[in-house]
């Protein structure tokens, strides 16, 4: 019981800082109407905070090899699609 709890958790926590991320954006389009710069700063910040995670050993840095990279490059392009269609509709209603 005690990790289904904390599975929950973790979707309520996903899905909230999604909801805030997506109002962040929202309104960060409305004094900066550029959504590709956006996406493009958002990642580079990220894979900045994952360098230091991964250099600081806070995080394991993972192991992978090309099979791994083939099976998981599909979803990260989706991901990365995702994430720039978002800002980009976020952008035109903002």
């Amino acid at each position: 019981l005690p990790q289904l709890l904390l599975l929950g958790l973790l979707f309520v926590a996903w899905y909230g800082t999604n909801i805030m991320f997506n109002i962040y954006n929202k309104q960060l389009f409305a004094v900066f109407p550029f959504p590709l710069t956006t996406t493009n700063i958002q990642f580079f910040i990220g894979s900045c905070i994952s360098v230091v995670f991964w250099a600081t050993g806070l995080v394991k840095l993972p192991k992978l090899d090309k099979s791994m990279i083939k099976s998981i490059y599909p979803l990260a392009m989706i991901h990365v699609l995702g994430n720039v269609l978002t800002n980009v509709s976020l952008g035109h209603v903002a």
